[in-house]
């Protein structure tokens, strides 16, 4: 079986692949595998032309997989036969999945031991998304920015006061709760384009402080 795998999100392979190589790349071969457009395509692309002028010595195939879903059933059948690339993207919401399997090379220590970044480059936040029973399991390479979003002419409506800063997950509840229309209604976290609120139900797991597991 391959050994275990470097990840990171949405790569910075210049950086990663000079500061981590797996032991899997000592022959001199580094599979790098993508998913995305053909912008997305040709900027990784570069990526890999500037790590070649800084490592001639090591040859990075670039494998595309064009969609998000093909691309995850790829990666997932890639593990499964123990053959899966060296370096990969993958989401802060899948790679529990991967991590709990161990399939995943933890690079904390990688990243301790480089001479180009150091975790303390990184928002705290962009981290600990990739934190696995404590250890580091990827390197994010940017962090998205929430927000709750809510159509006023509901709140309106309804007589809600609009949310303000600092609004807690009580008050969103408090407000779902008011919004909702049918009196036995349980109020909930929601993605519809038609409700008063919508929020992310993967990252509001998250945000939560929890986590999202497969039985």
């Amino acid at each position: 079986m391959k050994p275990r795998i470097l990840v990171f999100l949405i790569g910075i392979l210049s950086l990663i692949l000079s500061a981590c190589q797996p032991a899997s790349a000592v022959d001199g071969n580094i599979s790098f595998m993508v998913f995305g457009d053909p912008a997305e395509l040709s900027a990784y692309q570069k990526l890999v032309d500037s790590f070649k002028q800084t490592h001639p010595e090591l040859q990075v195939e670039l494998i595309q997989i064009p969609g998000q879903s093909d691309y995850r059933k790829r990666l997932a059948a890639d593990i499964a036969a123990g053959d899966p690339a060296d370096v990969l993207l993958i989401n802060y919401r899948r790679f529990a999945t991967f991590a709990n399997a161990g399939a995943l090379e933890p690079l904390g220590g990688y990243l301790e031991n480089s001479k180009l970044i150091k975790e303390a480059d990184f928002y705290p936040q962009a981290m600990q998304a990739f934190k696995w029973q404590d250890e580091l399991m990827c390197i994010p390479q940017n962090i998205s920015s929430l927000v709750v979003y809510y159509n006023k002419d509901l709140f309106d409506q309804a007589g809600v006061a609009y949310p303000l800063n600092g609004w807690t997950w009580d008050d969103f509840t408090v407000a779902a709760q008011a919004l909702t229309k049918t009196p036995t209604a349980t109020a909930k976290l929601t993605s519809s384009e038609q409700a008063s609120l919508r929020v992310d139900p993967h990252r509001a797991v998250h945000l939560a402080g929890g986590r999202r597991s497969r039985g």
